[in-house]
């Protein structure tokens, strides 16, 4: 049988829509190329190639099939043939201006000769890559002043409304704009200079043409009111902004890279005047291809007298969403969406949503645009390198265009979106492995294949009722969608999914969901009205799952063999039923796996010398970068974050440390050096980058993730989540050097009325300088560091220790490291969708302990109310404390308090105070503390002395953190010992400031040391 090549959809799909590519009648395991090809408008061609080897039936399906080394890309990547697409001629962009015109895309099948192709050709074929979809009009608009193109849906409408504003290269941005008219949205995009009669250049730009657009909108019958959306790159960015904080009617405001000052040319509108901010061209780069790099041409907004070309954004009263690359060089893009959100909150304005991706450039496009990393800047009229890494850049348009969407249908229509995920917790697992979290998995198919043949959905009908998981194979990391259609309008049905683990127990959750109006249910946007969760939680029925009423409590899901699926069943039954009752009528079932591995990647049990584990090793021959994975106290060898970190292209190590076969059977005292080969086995392997290793810990495992970077030089990395700054429980030996372990006091542990305890207290202070020698100096580590913390851990106070570790790092004027802290999280943060445990047995105690709270695990009221945490919030003053008289410490960092007026209910019981990155300038009513002892107060506005000296009315404070105050910078810019020296003058209590203890002279020394 000769090659065949095959398409999904057969004919023709839409520019932003995933195509499934497939050859048949090819030998077995033969190895073969596939190169695509396509001309854009101006007749410039884009390649890509890829090598592939059949399954042992001589088929090739992209979906499942990584791409081998020696192409523009490798891996899993079903569509890497098109958004690696590169030009013949270096330095050029896809450009589409005819839309209702195809692309063609032409694929061909190669023999693969050797490492590189042509070989003789096998099968071709070609494909449309269509940019307007069926039944979408496109309506030229010349009305009034607006030179536009108005992208109309099928249907009567009215349909949410957005106007799109390209960057400087002019004209009308087409492409993307019906693409997202095809998503159900009315889109004008809109021209402002260099399109028919309107002006050939960028010179002054007057928002009365803008406004003129936005009316012609509002009153437009298919438009649905009452306001509408703007969208814009780069320099459309800023106009959009410019937009919202001038003109009515605009309710949702989207920035692609942009900036949050007027660039390249003066805004007028009526009396008002913005200068473009400056730039500076001697701060050009030019690499030895005579590429520039324009990063750091702009000026300072925030400083004079650049400040005038600030945008008053805090006028605006629409919400706002920054999408930043974080490899962007065209301008600072991610400094300017964290300026907009502090400037947003210091006004009283809601916190903005701001999504980063790592590894991603200026051009962040519609699905599938191959990345331009260099071409002619149409200002500059020089070659400009534009940032992103292609892999990471593709993953990155591809959520971004749903992110996008899922905005403007949450703020133009108030049907609710997925739920909104702060922009830290987006990007986690990407930061954490340095490399954007791929945005489709895979979906396995084929006979001989471990997973016998899997389909890409699941569904089931009874009568006319369907219930559909999509995909219903997938990776346990993978988001899935939930449906179900064909029932009667408005009808209420219990969601129930049940699963069994491999000791058999049972594990179930329920939820209880409304019907719209045409019988449908759509679990990423309807609101779940009971049971074990609330609210829009696409992934609820996966994350709420815990040991059902018939089984022992207190048992995690977390799985055993990685190399099976668990297997979740989930049914559809009449009427709400409340979880741990009998359900009612089943209407529809349906089954669903979550896998922690694929098939391509190989799972090698160690025992090499005294190592103990599991190598989880990606397909392909790599290099790929090495991660050392460990866990808590609970010991053993726990494989499934290796597993799914292995899918996503590590080389993740699986490492015991005890009670694992010829492993110490207990937590005894620890020798770093069994750390150390392992971290030098990783980084000798053939497959491993040879630039350094990660490490991954949590609990007891991100203490010595920690140890490893302070000590072992092949660490370059390391995450700590959850974990204590210093050497916990035992002892840790490295060669002559020992750290006595902080210990655990019983008397400490609390018992709660339902028989849970709470250790939270148990641990010593790591504070007391009796514990002093415990500390890990990370201070001496070169590499980088990230901190995760929940701050709602009740294991022990790891936003405690975390806060202590970051200030230590920046005493020693270290720059190493990121704080992500999670409110609402308890201590075990594990991958996405992983079911939460709050109470979990402890594997020594053989009790019950509380590792996070929930309304259903509430503790005495004798012992409730020691601790508040209303950290990471957009609070601007300091009320309703009355009744919490047993508040000993109030966590309040990061939010917009401008004073500390409120106190004085908490004043007599108040010990730690946590108030860091707000706004406070004056120090006024914080002497109502009589009993508070540590005061962590950075990054706040406190700028003199008269202020400063009010603190010596704290009769008991010792401990003081003031670093990024003014005041502080002031004085540390010379010398860091002018500022304790006049600091501990004025304030002579003090044991300990910015985390350093204060030596005091003996009285009669001159001082001269």
């Amino acid at each position: 049988m000769e090659p065949r090549l095959s398409f999904y959809p057969p004919d023709h799909s839409l520019f932003d829509q995933p195509l499934a590519i497939s050859v048949e009648g090819l030998r077995p395991k033969q190895e073969i190329g596939l190169r695509a090809s396509l001309e854009d408008e101006r007749g410039e061609r884009f390649e890509s190639h890829a090598f592939y080897r059949a399954d042992g039936e001589g088929r090739l399906d992209l979906q499942r099939s990584p791409a081998l080394e020696g192409g523009t890309f490798s891996g899993l990547e079903p569509m890497g043939l098109l958004w690696s697409l590169q030009p013949l001629k270096p330095h050029r962009r896809l450009v589409k201006r005819d839309v209702e015109r195809p692309f063609r895309l032409e694929l061909e099948v190669l023999e693969r000769l050797g490492a590189s192709l042509p070989g003789r050709v096998l099968a071709r074929g070609s494909h449309e890559r269509r940019f307007l979809g069926d039944g979408v009009k496109r309506l030229p608009v010349r009305e009034g002043n607006i030179r536009a193109i108005l992208f109309q849906p099928p249907g009567k409408g009215p349909f949410p409304g957005i106007i799109q504003i390209p960057g400087t290269g002019g004209g009308v941005p087409e492409s993307s704009s019906c693409l997202i008219a095809n998503h159900g949205f009315a889109v004008l995009a809109l021209a402002y200079y260099g399109y028919e009669d309107l002006p050939k250049n960028m010179e002054e730009l007057h928002l009365e043409y803008f406004e003129e657009a936005v009316n012609y909108m509002l009153k437009h019958p298919v438009v649905k009111g009452p306001g509408i959306g703007v969208l814009g790159h780069s320099k459309g960015g800023d106009l959009c902004i410019s937009m919202a904080s001038f003109l009515k009617g605009i309710t949702a405001i989207v920035t692609i890279n942009g900036s949050i000052a007027n660039v390249a040319t003066t805004v007028r509108y009526k009396d008002i005047t913005i200068p473009p901010l400056g730039i500076n061209i001697n701060r050009v780069k030019i690499d030895q291809n005579g590429i520039f790099d324009i990063i750091d041409v702009l000026n300072n907004p925030l400083e004079d007298p650049d400040c005038q070309s600030l945008i008053p954004l805090e006028k605006a009263e629409g919400h706002f969403l920054f999408i930043v690359g974080m490899d962007d060089h065209n301008w600072k893009s991610e400094f300017f969406a964290n300026e907009a959100a502090k400037r947003l909150q210091a006004h009283g304005k809601d916190k903005p949503g701001i999504i980063c991706y790592p590894e991603t450039g200026h051009y962040i496009e519609p699905p599938y645009t191959p990345l331009c990393p260099t071409s002619v800047h149409f200002l500059v009229g020089k070659t400009v390198v534009w940032g992103g890494e292609p892999r990471a850049h593709a993953a990155a348009q591809v959520d971004a265009w749903k992110q996008i969407q899922d905005f403007f249908h949450e703020t133009l229509t108030g049907r609710a979106k997925s739920p909104d995920i702060p922009a830290e917790s987006i990007i986690m697992w990407q930061r954490v492995m340095g490399r954007a979290w791929e945005s489709r998995l895979v979906t396995l198919r084929g006979p001989g294949h471990p997973l016998g043949k899997i389909f890409p959905k699941s569904c089931d009908r009874r009568g006319l009722i369907t219930l559909s998981v999509t995909p219903a194979v997938g990776l346990a990391d993978q988001p899935a969608k939930v449906a179900i259609e064909g029932l009667a309008p408005l009808q209420g049905v219990t969601l129930r999914a049940l699963v069994v683990n491999g000791q058999g127990s049972l594990f179930d959750a329920c939820a209880h969901y409304q019907a719209d109006q045409q019988g449908g249910i759509d679990l990423s946007r309807d609101v779940c009205r009971g049971g074990d969760y609330v609210g829009v939680e696409p992934m609820g029925l996966f994350w709420s799952l815990s040991p059902a009423t018939i089984e022992k409590p207190y048992q995690r899901l977390e799985p055993e063999d990685v190399e099976s699926p668990v297997k979740v069943q989930i049914t559809v039954h009449r009427e709400y039923s409340q979880p741990g009752a009998i359900p009612g009528q089943v209407l529809a079932q349906t089954s669903v796996e979550r896998w922690f591995t694929l098939p391509d990647v190989r799972r090698i049990r160690l025992k090499e010398g005294a190592i103990r584990g599991s190598l989880f090793l990606p397909p392909g021959n790599g290099p790929f970068p090495g991660v050392i994975d460990m866990f808590g106290d609970e010991g053993g060898l726990i494989e499934f974050r290796s597993s799914l970190l292995a899918t996503h292209g590590f080389a993740a190590l699986s490492l015991p440390y005890f009670n694992f076969e010829d492993l110490p059977k207990v937590m005894d005292d620890f020798r770093l050096e069994y750390f150390e080969e392992a971290a030098r086995f990783l980084l000798r392997h053939p497959k491993v980058k040879k630039s350094g290793i990660g490490v991954i810990g949590t609990g007891k495992g991100g203490e010595l993730a920690l140890s490893m970077m302070t000590f072992l030089p092949e660490v370059v990395a390391a995450v700590c989540i959850s974990g204590c700054s210093s050497i916990t429980a035992t002892a840790l030996h490295y060669g002559k050097e020992t750290l006595p372990g902080l210990r655990f006091n019983m008397s400490r542990i609390k018992i709660l009325d339902n028989g849970i305890f709470d250790i939270y207290e148990a641990l010593d202070d790591p504070r007391n300088p009796a514990n002093s020698q415990s500390r890990i100096p990370i201070e001496k580590a070169e590499g980088h560091f990230l901190f995760v913390v929940g701050e709602d851990d009740h294991n022990w106070k790891s936003s405690l220790y975390a806060e202590i570790a970051t200030t230590c790092l920046h005493q020693h004027k270290k720059a190493n490291f990121n704080l992500l802290s999670y409110p609402g999280a308890g201590h075990r943060i594990n991958p996405s969708f992983s079911p939460v445990c709050l109470v979990a047995l402890d594997r020594v105690l053989g009790v019950p302990i509380l590792s996070g709270k929930s309304n259903n695990y509430q503790g005495s009221s004798s012992q409730m109310g020691k601790k508040l945490s209303l950290s990471t919030n957009c609070i601007e003053k300091i009320a309703n404390l009355n009744g919490l008289k047993n508040l000993r410490i109030l966590s309040l960092g990061r939010n917009n308090i401008k004073n500390l007026n409120g106190l004085e209910a908490v004043g007599d019981t108040l010990e730690e105070l946590w108030i860091s990155y707000n706004l406070i300038e004056k120090l006024k009513g914080l002497h109502v503390m009589k009993k508070l002892k540590i005061l962590y107060m950075s990054n706040n506005l406190v700028k003199d002395w008269a202020e400063f000296v009010r603190l010596a009315e704290l009769p008991l404070l010792e401990d003081l953190v003031f670093v990024g105050n003014p005041l502080e910078e002031k004085y540390s810019a010379d010398s860091q010992s002018v500022w304790v020296e006049e600091a501990t003058k004025r304030v002579s209590k003090l044991k300990k400031l910015d985390g350093i203890p204060v030596i005091k002279q003996e009285e009669g020394e001159e001082g001269e040391n």
